[in-house]
């Protein structure tokens, strides 16, 4: 077999090294492009984890709860989501599907957060000192001889509050057995009964909006988790991904200089 001239090897040095040197910078520009991707990817994912703990800030139970504060920060946070669920991000399906619905859940928080305001409103409407007895039926009791209706209509509101304040169930059936007892007051005082029965039923009703309240401030607490832990498996994923995407560069370079020593020195020998 011929050997190669002095001049054919330096060119094929140099012929190989301009060739790596440009492969080298492609290889770089291309793992430096993605790497820079994923970290834009992870800072507006790393924004929207921000969001979503200033939303745990935001009680619909307070009375100056702010409706139009809510609504739009929440709307703020899901034009993060929408503009995060359009980005081409490799992650596990599993993971991608539940970061695509983190904006529809966002919209099911929303309504359940409203709804809660409206309710905590509507509790507030229903407290004990809203509904005092009609001021005919008070005169009638402070003016006649039923010291013992009084006694037990006191009793009545009084537990009442109670159930206003603890929603203890069994005190809602310590309330009927006193309706019982007023059934023979309620025949000598117009407008007792009336009362009485619409005592019962707004302690009902206020003790079932407080259980609609418990349920959808779960399921507020529970969404909110819910995407908070999608946000940190997102960003951990694509934080592994370019570690990894970072050493296959630095091995892909390895492997090229190494081959461009090997030749080197194949050609030199």
């Amino acid at each position: 077999m011929r050997r190669l001239g002095l001049s054919q090897k330096v060119f094929l040095v140099f012929s190989s090294l301009t060739l790596l040197t440009f492969v080298v910078a492609i290889i770089v520009f291309i793992g430096f492009r993605g790497i820079k991707y994923n970290n834009a990817s992870m800072l507006l994912l790393e924004n929207l984890q921000q969001n979503i703990h200033g939303l745990t800030h935001r009680h619909p139970q307070q009375p100056d709860a702010d409706r139009q504060a809510f609504t739009t920060e929440l709307s703020q946070t899901r034009e993060l989501a929408r503009a995060i669920s359009q980005r081409d991000m490799q992650l596990e399906p599993k993971l991608l599907r539940r970061l695509e619905s983190v904006n529809s859940q966002l919209g099911y928080y929303r309504d359940a957060w409203l709804a809660v305001l409206e309710k905590h409103q509507t509790a507030r409407d229903w407290a004990p000192q809203a509904t005092p007895p009609p001021v005919e039926l008070q005169q009638r009791l402070d003016g006649g001889d039923e010291s013992q209706a009084q006694a037990l209509l006191t009793r009545l509101l009084g537990l009442r509050s109670q159930v206003y304040l603890s929603h203890d169930l069994e005190l809602i059936a310590q309330m009927r057995q006193i309706q019982q007892q007023l059934q023979g007051p309620a025949a000598r005082l117009p407008g007792l009964q009336t009362f009485v029965e619409q005592i019962l039923l707004l302690t009902e009703q206020g003790y079932l909006n407080h259980l609609a309240i418990l349920e959808r401030e779960r399921f507020l607490a529970d969404t909110l988790n819910g995407l908070l832990q999608t946000t940190r498996e997102t960003i951990q994923a694509i934080s592994q991904s370019n570690d990894a995407n970072s050493q296959r560069l630095i091995w892909q370079i390895n492997g090229l200089l190494l081959g461009y020593v090997l030749l080197s020195l194949f050609l030199w020998r």
